[in-house]
């Protein structure tokens, strides 16, 4: 079929309403899980621009972690929706595909501007630990922390955050973010990537908490701020413990030159003491609530 000026007419032609709030003209049947759009396959097709890639990275990643600043955002997906948004991400991670969290200026050029997508880099991943979504599916966070500081989008110890959200941090370094966002399983998986934890906290200072009452935390002492915010029996500080054991037994055996008998200052240190030790290695210095 033609127009009346010979424009040919697109059938089945409509405009997909979005998790997120925005609109996608389509040619063909959407794919919908639950009443969100999940991209086809030819979305994320190798053979698009790279800037459209980086859109389409960026629309995936603020819908799963409720990012955008519409009414819509508050609607959580559902596991089925969570489970292909994922497949999808980890698909573009894997590809090294940029997040253009603020959107892309016209023209679209590739390759695009370096500045731009570092500046990118550092809300999403801010976001990511420390937005709204952080602890609501803590293992996906895990998953995703791990799969993007692998693939270069955040380095554990020199990246400087913000995040994309209304929620505001003091730290910037990833590891005190997730530690001030009591984002747990992020923290996990930054110590398992190789995040220096050495002096965190920074300052003495005392603590009430959901599982704690005028706690006492001395500057360094990693273990008692566990104790506070994430307690023994929670699966984060499983994972965490898990990681700062892991990266002790890893330390010393990078030492053949130690004696056997010597505990590595990894481990002897009041950080690694207090968090690895199957019993705390000083005296508690909290009220039970």
């Amino acid at each position: 079929m033609r127009s009346a000026v010979g424009a040919p007419v697109l059938q089945g032609r409509e405009d997909v309403n979005n998790a997120d709030g925005t609109t996608t003209p389509v040619h063909r049947e959407p794919r919908t899980v639950d009443g969100f759009n999940i991209p086809l396959p030819e979305d994320i097709d190798p053979s698009r621009s790279m800037a459209a890639l980086a859109l389409v990275h960026a629309r995936v990643f603020k819908t799963l972690l409720g990012l955008h600043r519409t009414s819509t955002a508050s609607i959580a997906p559902t596991p089925a929706v969570v489970e292909a948004y994922e497949e999808i991400l980890h698909d573009l991670i894997a590809r090294r595909v940029p997040i253009a969290i603020n959107g892309v200026a016209a023209p679209w050029t590739q390759p695009l501007n370096a500045r731009s997508v570092t500046a990118w880099h550092k809300k999403a991943m801010g976001s990511l630990i420390g937005g709204p979504r952080r602890n609501k599916w803590p293992d996906l966070t895990h998953r995703l922390v791990l799969a993007y500081c692998r693939a270069g989008y955040m380095d554990p110890n020199r990246s400087r955050l913000k995040t994309s959200t209304s929620l505001t941090y003091a730290n910037d370094i990833p590891l005190y973010l997730a530690f001030e966002a009591n984002s747990h399983m992020a923290a996990a998986a930054l110590i398992e990537l190789g995040a220096n934890f050495d002096g965190y906290p920074t300052k003495d200072w005392v603590v009430s908490s959901n599982h704690v009452k005028d706690f006492e935390i001395k500057a360094g002492d990693l273990g008692a701020h566990l104790d506070a915010h994430c307690p023994r029996g929670d699966p984060a500080r499983a994972a965490i413990d898990k990681a700062l054991m892991e990266r002790a037994i890893s330390e010393h055996k990078a030492k053949p030159q130690a004696r056997v008998d010597l505990v590595p200052a990894s481990v002897a240190s009041p950080v690694a003491l207090s968090v690895c030790a199957a019993t705390p290695s000083a005296p508690m210095r909290r009220r039970a609530l």
